[in-house]
């Protein structure tokens, strides 16, 4: 018994050891710099998250965006996907990769802005100028 707790804390000891190798932590960006994104995520104010590639020309299934977006009127669909690929694109490239979407006050368009923000305190996001 006393064996099988020395292999197994080895066995937790090495696997432990090889698991903390394999974090990379990528440098900030300097002041200035250019940051070119892959993916971003994206999710509700409440709920899952969604992920775009930011080179990619994809349109997500409308299911899905009526889940994100907690559409009940399927004639808002199409222009709400619009607005939500709108909102990534210029979430890539201001270099931002984790962002808040949700339907506007009128629920016709679109919102976003980055995790973190808080538009209620400082009111509507505005994209930053590169």
């Amino acid at each position: 018994m006393k064996c099988k707790t020395l292999v197994l804390s080895a066995l937790l000891v090495c696997s432990g050891a090889a698991l903390a190798q394999e974090v990379v932590v990528a440098p900030a960006p300097a002041p200035g710099e250019v940051v070119v994104l892959e993916t971003i995520k994206v999710r509700p104010a409440g709920g899952d998250v969604m992920e775009f590639g930011c080179g990619e020309k994809y349109s997500p299934r409308p299911i899905d965006v009526e889940h994100l977006l907690m559409i009940n009127d399927k004639t808002q669909t199409q222009g709400l996907t619009r607005d939500l690929m709108r909102a990534v694109r210029e979430a890539c490239n201001a270099g931002i990769g984790d962002i808040v979407v949700e339907r506007a006050k009128t629920g016709r368009s679109v919102v976003w802005y980055p995790i973190g923000y808080d538009p209620v305190v400082s009111g509507p996001y505005v994209v930053p100028v590169r």
